[in-house]
């Protein structure tokens, strides 16, 4: 009896310590996290490239690595500071008598905030003066696993002060009263929309009847300006001045060009019905890569290897489509404008019946499309070559070197410098600025985001290694993309544009024969080799910028650097990414406070509502204190 006893005691402390153990471990690898506990800094192994749920994936493009030491080199790190006491936060007099001044620049250790001396009136006690509607979009799985979007549309009262670029906006009830921090009446009741946008003279830009105007802080509201003069964004948000900045010299801009696709020219007697299986659909005009050319891993006989459906030749219906205002408040005030720098490219693409010629007419089925004209590829080819034979061909079809092509118009972008030479010419679907080691982001006919550099040439792409066959999936074939962010807003920030040596892509798994049928979303963070951030287990990337990770974990939001350090564990029960170095989150109970790239205490979280940072500046509202303005000083 003794002998068992003594047994039972050494096996339950051999459990314990293997327990420790296990617990050790696991927190090793992210599977969970003390709150109490901040994560440190580690540093991680290069990453093979190859995972079990994507076996086929590229190392070169979508592999993992460790976070880029020097990816913030230029800034000192910042130093936790004290908690900060509301009455200590000195007036913008007492801060401009200790050498500080008002600023939009990146928050850092040599700024701080102070509070602003203006006076809301009898507005300083009142949160809100009606309600307002707020539709998001969001992802959701179906029952048959099946990942889809819906629109959800929320009504929330709408705070009476709000921020446009620095600008203070006032809710009256009805409409708006634009006022500088001065309290000087800028516009009475606007009614027009935001465009979130600024002139190149750097002065917010609104849209009222269509026509555009901008406000200064001093004069008001502007004559109609044309919207060469708005510096449009891939985003549409109160961005900080310094967000997406591309290089001077390198802009985008769009031109129709020619399409030439290769037809082959038949009797028109010919029943369409005789077309052989190894035949081309007549329907089929896209000039999507994918759909015109056949991958080496597309050669089964299968039927569904052997048509090309209409779907892959859309974008994603629910994906793609989301306008930029999806996720701003409606009508007069928050309104967002459509993002002016992509066209779509079912805009010139022709219809199915403009394939099959009129009465009397041969019959033209498409074989390939070029992107270019044929003849000029070739220096050997006379303009003789463009002349056709005695019998009529269907209109938009030419002969070149003996071939036959129909010649349809597209919208493409391309970059050129500020003088009007062209850098690289137009053949993208979209093209954004250009920024950190001059990349810039670009779309294909096909919906594929990639990176160019200068010269044009592709940096970071998974256009070429789109089929992979993951295990889970049963072997349903399946393609990878980068594609678009299904919104346009703040909920997007970190896309589009490098920032500390990081970008936003979203990573989809799509049916190799259907892209409605999508069956991954995710948000990966890329650096300028198109190496892969590696994410803590179990967390998702909503969020990323200035060099800070918005992580979330079963509905609580945490902060993480590109160091791998937590900024802030995931403690807060809602937060938004940071602008201008300052993050807005919402404690377990429900208070707002405001937090610096260290972590520390900006604004305590004692407010009722804290605004994102706009121009350098914040509001807040709490029942005891009222509407207050905070802005960043610095030396």
């Amino acid at each position: 009896m003794k002998f068992l006893k003594n047994a039972a005691i050494r096996l339950t402390a051999l459990l314990l310590l293997f327990a420790m153990i296990a617990a050790v471990v696991l927190y090793q690898a992210g599977a969970y996290d003390l709150v109490f506990i901040k994560r440190p800094a580690v540093d991680r192994p290069e990453d093979s490239g190859s995972e079990s749920d994507e076996p086929d994936r590229p190392s070169d493009s979508t592999g993992s690595s460790e976070p880029n030491p020097d990816d913030t080199s230029d800034e000192p790190p910042l130093e936790p500071r004290p908690s900060v006491d509301l009455e200590e936060i000195p007036s913008l007099s007492e801060a401009e008598k200790l050498g500080y001044s008002l600023s939009s620049a990146l928050f850092d250790g040599n700024s701080m905030l102070a509070r602003l001396p203006y006076d809301f009136g009898k507005k300083a006690s009142t949160f809100s003066l009606r309600t307002e509607k707020i539709t998001s979009t969001v992802f959701y799985q179906t029952n048959s696993g099946l990942i889809s979007t819906k629109k959800v549309t929320s009504v929330v009262d709408k705070p009476r002060v709000s921020l446009y670029f620095g600008l203070l906006l006032v809710d009256n009830g009805k409409t708006l009263d634009i006022y500088n921090l001065n309290g000087k009446k800028l516009v009475s009741n606007f009614s027009g929309t935001l465009t979130y946008a600024l002139s190149e003279n750097g002065n917010p830009v609104v849209k009222i009847k269509s026509k555009y105007h901008e406000i200064d802080a001093k004069d008001g509201l502007s004559k109609a300006i044309s919207e060469d003069e708005v510096c449009f964004r891939a985003l549409s948000f109160d961005h900080p001045r310094y967000d997406g900045a591309g290089l001077p010299d390198l802009k985008p801009y769009s031109a129709y060009v020619d399409v030439y696709t290769e037809v082959t020219l038949e009797d028109d007697q010919t029943d369409p019905s005789e077309t052989t299986p190894g035949d081309t659909e007549t329907d089929d005009t896209t000039t999507g890569a994918d759909d015109t050319t056949t991958e080496a891993d597309d050669t089964t006989t299968e039927a569904d290897d052997t048509t090309s459906e209409a779907d892959d030749t859309t974008s994603e219906a629910d994906d793609t489509t989301s306008e930029a205002d999806d996720t701003t408040t409606e009508a007069d005030d928050t309104t967002t404008e459509a993002d002016d720098t992509t066209s779509e490219a079912d805009d010139t693409t022709s219809e199915a019946d403009d394939t099959t010629s009129g009465a009397g007419e041969p019959a033209i089925v498409i074989t390939e499309t070029i992107a270019e004209n044929p003849a000029e590829a070739s220096e050997d080819v006379s303009e003789d070559t463009l002349d056709t034979d005695d019998k009529p061909l269907p209109e938009g079809v030419v002969e070149i070197d003996g071939k036959y092509y129909k010649v349809t118009k597209k919208l493409m972008w391309g970059y050129r410098h500020s003088n009007g030479e062209v850098a690289i010419p137009s053949q993208y679907a979209s093209a954004y600025a250009f920024t950190e080691d001059g990349l810039a982001a670009v779309t294909d006919f096909d919906d594929n985001v990639f990176y160019i550099n200068t010269e044009g040439e592709e940096v970071i792409s998974i256009r070429d290694t789109v089929h992979i066959n993951p295990p889970e999936m049963s072997g349903i074939r399946i393609r990878q993309f980068y594609f678009e962010p299904v919104t346009k807003g703040l909920e997007s920030i970190g896309t589009y544009y490098f920032d500390h040596g990081y970008t936003m892509l979203r990573y989809c798994w799509v049916s190799n024969f259907n892209k409605k049928q999508l069956y991954r979303n995710e948000f990966r963070l890329i650096d300028t080799k198109g190496k892969q951030f590696e994410i803590p287990g179990g967390y998702t990337l909503v969020g990323y910028s200035d060099g800070v990770l918005l992580l979330e974990k079963e509905g609580a939001y945490g902060y993480m650097n590109t160091k791998g350090a937590w900024v802030s564990p995931a403690v807060y029960q809602k937060a938004s990414p940071f602008l201008q170095g300052l993050g807005v989150a919402v404690n377990a109970e429900g208070k707002y406070g405001l937090i610096d790239r260290s972590g520390s205490e900006i604004l305590p979280f004692a407010f009722d509502y804290i605004s994102n940072v706009s121009g350098g500046k914040v509001v807040t509202f709490s029942a005891d204190r009222g509407w207050e303005i905070y802005g960043v000083v610095a030396k």
